[in-house]
């Protein structure tokens, strides 16, 4: 219906189909509700395990989440396939890819270095240590979204990215040489 409408070139056909497959999906999660919710029971009378029901169960409640998401997606990918621009979801899709990725390195990043600081440093520092840190890494984001902001502004998203990767590089190198240097001074010492 959505090709056939933007082939006449009936815009209005277009945003209805759209509109009409956006509240299916969105009744057919809600309808969905009541069997996520009482997903155990189900499992139960199908003749599972109840630890496995159980299990399942928690599973269920914890991804009923990205149903909606998911099913809402795929109709978006529906409307941007039947009107041409496959590519888009393509696009789309690789960048979210990124994005999961890169947020996965950003909070493992996080989480090793709080712990890291937290061990290294001695009890009676560890309370301003940590007061710096948490300035560091939470204070300066809005400064370097800003910084490459301005940067892209004047030279371009392509040469932000390459200066940005080749800064983190740089830190990442001086960093491994700071850490090998105190690992062997701890070496000599100990």
């Amino acid at each position: 219906m959505v090709a056939q409408a933007y082939g006449k070139g009936n815009v209005v056909s277009v945003r209805r189909s759209l509109r009409m497959g956006l509240w299916v999906v969105l009744a057919y999660w809600v309808i969905m509700l009541p069997a996520f919710f009482n997903s155990e029971r189900i499992l139960l009378a199908a003749g599972q395990k109840p630890e496995v029901a159980a299990l399942a169960h928690g599973y269920i409640l914890i991804g009923q989440f990205g149903v909606l998401p998911g099913l809402l997606y795929n109709v978006m990918r529906a409307l941007v396939s039947a009107i041409g621009r496959a590519a888009v979801i393509l696009n789309v899709t690789i960048a979210m890819l990124c994005l999961a990725g890169g947020g996965f390195g950003m909070m493992l990043f996080f989480s090793t270095s709080n712990t890291t600081v937290q061990t290294i440093v001695p009890d009676e520092m560890r309370g301003r240590v940590m007061g710096i840190w948490a300035l560091i890494f939470g204070g300066m984001i809005p400064f370097g979204s800003l910084e490459a902001g301005a940067v892209a502004h004047y030279f371009g998203t392509a040469a932000t990215l390459a200066v940005g990767a080749i800064v983190c590089a740089l830190a990442a190198f001086v960093t491994l040489i700071i850490v090998r240097r105190r690992d062997a001074q701890l070496a000599a010492a100990g």
